[in-house]
């Protein structure tokens, strides 16, 4: 038996808030749509699709009409999100004002088409639409013919026929670099497509095309759109390459060039996203002015936009930049600071409106946080909601082993051994996790050495050995040193063995 589509139910589950509620007076407004509506509002209350439930409580759909309904609805949100995103982009600007040009072609406006084609192919250039800018100079064409403007079409057709050319390798060259963009992105991400011995080289071979692309188009009058493309990929290769230094230099350039010519407003969630990753430049560069004023940027977006027009994924940017911010905080041990921080967005970002993956790294965070100032029992809180709690099981897996060093060392804080033995166990069971390194071993044998003695001459000497092993650790075992910077769990091992001199 063939399984019913649920690509609606797919659909409404990926409407934040606002496009809901626009949707929903969209509904209201229309005539005779009582069952799209109420269609609508039971595929919002649901958690899970399933066709047989909804055609036994929903009466007014049946066998008969279910495939039908489905697909009316999935019709009339797309049209009401086309409406509530139009003039949101540039790219739906330029097309409006196509539609305008052909218009008032046809209403034989010519001279006013003609002030409107000029302002939107200069726009188009500048924003890398060269596919639309080519529209643009074919109305262009078309009006001077209408017109009978000769001289002019015939003084535009060898013009065009000249940037037509240019416009096509353009448009390709934007679309390799884009292909370019998205393979780093995926790169960037733990586990991702390629192993990790493939990834280096792949980085390294994409950087050097740039790099080899630049020194060939110095001399030339390259396109703003794509300068910005090659500033990006040449920062975030020198990022994931750990070049935090000459990251640093490059991102400056970059965001300076992208703010010059970027319409930060039309697209403020990918703005934010090159804020949360300078951040991550400035941590690793030790740039604690750089990350200022890349908070300082965010909270100003932020205050500069309506409400309603702060979607799901905008917010879930900018709290990304706040984990990003008090995660730098952590990495000086500045923690009282990083722990106000974290209490003054908690509401917010722990609500539904934030995504479980930011909200999962926020609560570790935290609980690192709470953990090296010595609020026990919060830290505790911070670890038990992150267990009890299905919704972040499946997602950030990769911060878990983390969260199994920092649930020892609660443990250990509070005297309970036998929940010790619990996720030591544990920890055995689960011996997949990608991100196991030589200190992360280490660590979880030192917490089992700890469940077997009370001595504080003997606790001091196995607090000793593993701070020698973290200050002596193999410069080549990144994975190591990476696990010792997220977890901050050498800050608490060496504020312990000092309780116990």
């Amino acid at each position: 038996m063939k399984t019913p589509s649920n690509e609606i139910f797919q659909l409404v589950k990926s409407l934040d808030s606002h496009e809901k509620a626009f949707i929903k007076l969209c509904l209201h407004k229309e005539s005779k749509t009582s069952i799209n509506e109420g269609l609508f509002d039971y595929l919002c209350s649901q958690s899970s699709y399933d066709e047989n439930k909804l055609l036994l409580e929903f009466k007014a759909i049946n066998k008969n009409n279910i495939k039908h309904s489905k697909q009316t609805i999935f019709d009339f949100i797309l049209r009401s999100l086309e409406q509530y995103y139009a003039n949101s982009s540039t790219e739906q600007k330029l097309y409006h004002s196509l539609f305008q040009i052909r218009f008032l072609r046809k209403k034989k406006l010519f001279s006013k088409a003609s002030k409107l084609i000029n302002f939107s192919i200069e726009k188009a250039a500048q924003t890398g639409h060269f596919l639309i800018q080519l529209q643009f100079m074919a109305e262009q064409q078309l009006i001077a013919l209408e017109s009978d403007n000769i001289a002019d079409y015939e003084q535009l057709q060898v013009r065009n026929s000249f940037a037509k050319e240019d416009l096509l390798k353009s448009y390709s060259e934007s679309q390799q670099n884009q292909e370019k963009i998205y393979l780093l992105q995926k790169l960037n991400i733990k586990g991702g497509c390629y192993p990790g011995s493939e990834k280096h080289q792949i980085i390294k071979n994409i950087y050097s095309d740039v790099i080899d692309n630049k020194t060939a188009d110095s001399g030339g009058n390259q396109n703003t759109y794509i300068l910005i493309q090659k500033k990006f990929i040449e920062y975030y290769c020198l990022l994931l390459l750990n070049e935090y230094h000459k990251a640093n230099t490059c991102f400056r350039k970059y965001l300076e060039l992208y703010e010059s010519f970027t319409e930060i407003s039309n697209n403020p969630e990918d703005y934010l996203w090159h804020v949360n990753v300078g951040i991550t430049v400035s941590n690793f560069s030790g740039d604690k002015k750089l990350l200022w004023e890349l908070n300082e940027k965010a909270d100003n977006l932020l205050k500069k936009l309506p409400v309603k027009n702060q979607s799901t994924a905008l917010l879930a940017n900018y709290f990304t930049v706040k984990n990003s911010v008090i995660a730098f905080l952590t990495h000086v041990e500045d923690f009282r600071e990083a722990c106000i921080r974290s209490e003054n967005i908690q509401a917010e970002i722990l609500s539904n409106k934030v995504k479980p993956s930011i909200r999962k790294i926020f609560l570790a965070n935290f609980c690192q946080i709470y953990l090296c100032n010595g609020e026990i029992r919060k830290a505790l809180q911070c670890y038990n909601t992150l267990n009890n709690n299905i919704e972040y099981s499946s997602v950030r897996n990769d911060i878990d082993p983390g969260m199994n060093i920092l649930g020892l060392a609660i443990f250990l804080e509070l005297n309970s051994f036998e929940n010790t033995e619990s996720l030591l166990r544990a920890c055995k069971r689960k011996s997949d996790f990608r991100s196991q390194c030589k200190i992360y071993l280490d660590l979880l044998e030192f917490f089992l050495e700890t469940t077997k003695t009370i001595e504080k001459k003997q606790l001091l000497g196995l607090f000793e050995a593993i701070l020698q092993k973290i200050q002596y650790i193999d410069k080549h075992d990144s994975g190591s040193v990476f696990f010792l910077k997220n977890t901050m769990i050498g800050a608490w091992l060496r504020k312990k063995r000092d309780e116990l001199v």
